[in-house]
């Protein structure tokens, strides 16, 4: 490394012959016990009788698994240092900051290391103590862009040629972020026809019915008439015609194939929605979700994937 930033490439040959021979070394079976060195850097391992397993370079000490490849990385990087002892929080930083996208992965394989260290007495302090991995809150997951949902809705509001069950479910999801549990679960005593509202199982509060959502409860009903089955339930299948139970979980998705859609990107759209504009409060009572639940889809730009 020069004064400047900069490798050179007689640098760069080396330390590529470096780490090859490290990670050699360190893969290999150990015979002789305690005391294996890991060349160039003279740091000894505190690793007693280890079996290599397989491709994934990680052995096993006692209950801790030991991942080869983030300390061979991390004696590469220890450049100085000639005893695990003089390893300090700022070293490990530093190891950490080079790259910030595989922070939690090398977290986790160095901190394992030096847990087994301070139990065999390698070292007196554990300098993993302070770290910790910032993990990103928030939803993470794809949604539906307005454009997308705008054509969804004239699918499932205008077209009388598609399944019944298809147009509910992708409305009630879509307009009132309805779940799949609530859906399979709904019957004929969720629905009151004196307000006129709905009111999905879960829930506390009665949604106002709207003409379109409406339209495709009805299709349901008769749907479920011709079908001269006893089961209240409004979503009902040729299987569950014989008996009083919902709707498997299956049906939902097969039934929003034909849209080339998955019931959770459907389902989350909605949420993340109304999580960026509606206090939390107010979502907690009208989902029926938990305060962590509404939480989740507080958005993030950088981590919602439009679909």
């Amino acid at each position: 490394m020069t004064s400047d930033g900069t490798t050179t490439t007689m640098d760069t040959g080396s330390a590529i012959r470096n780490r090859l021979s490290t990670r050699r070394l360190l893969s290999a079976r150990s015979t002789t016990g305690r005391g294996t060195i890991a060349r160039p850097l003279g740091l000894a391992l505190p690793l007693a009788g280890h079996n290599a397993r397989g491709p994934s370079r990680t052995v096993f000490q006692g209950r801790h698994e030991i991942r080869l490849d983030t300390i061979c990385d991390l004696a590469l990087h220890l450049e100085g240092h000639r005893a695990w002892a003089s390893v300090t929080t700022a070293d490990l930083e530093s190891l950490l900051a080079l790259a910030l996208a595989r922070r939690a992965f090398h977290l986790v394989g160095v901190r394992q290391f030096f847990v087994h260290a301070h139990h065999s007495r390698a070292v007196l302090h554990d300098p993993m103590d302070p770290i910790t991995a910032v993990q990103q809150r928030g939803f993470h997951g794809l949604a539906l862009t307005p454009a997308r949902q705008c054509t969804l809705y004239e699918r499932w509001a205008t077209r009388y040629d598609i399944h019944p069950h298809e147009a509910f479910f992708g409305l009630a999801a879509l307009l009132h972020a309805a779940a799949i549990t609530e859906l399979r679960r709904f019957t004929d005593a969720d629905i009151d026809p004196d307000r006129p509202s709905v009111r999905f199982p879960g829930r506390s509060v009665h949604l106002p019915r709207d003409s379109a959502t409406w339209r495709a409860l009805q299709r349901c009903r008769e749907h479920r008439r011709r079908l001269g089955t006893g089961n209240r339930h409004l979503l009902v299948t040729r299987f569950t015609r014989t008996h009083h139970g919902p709707a498997g979980a299956a049906h939902v998705r097969d039934s929003l194939a034909p849209a080339g859609l998955l019931p959770r990107v459907l389902r989350s759209t909605r949420p993340l929605a109304l999580a960026d504009e509606l206090d939390v409060k107010i979502l907690t009572v009208c989902l029926g979700m938990s305060s962590a639940g509404v939480a989740h889809y507080r958005p993030y730009p950088k981590l919602t994937r439009p679909v």
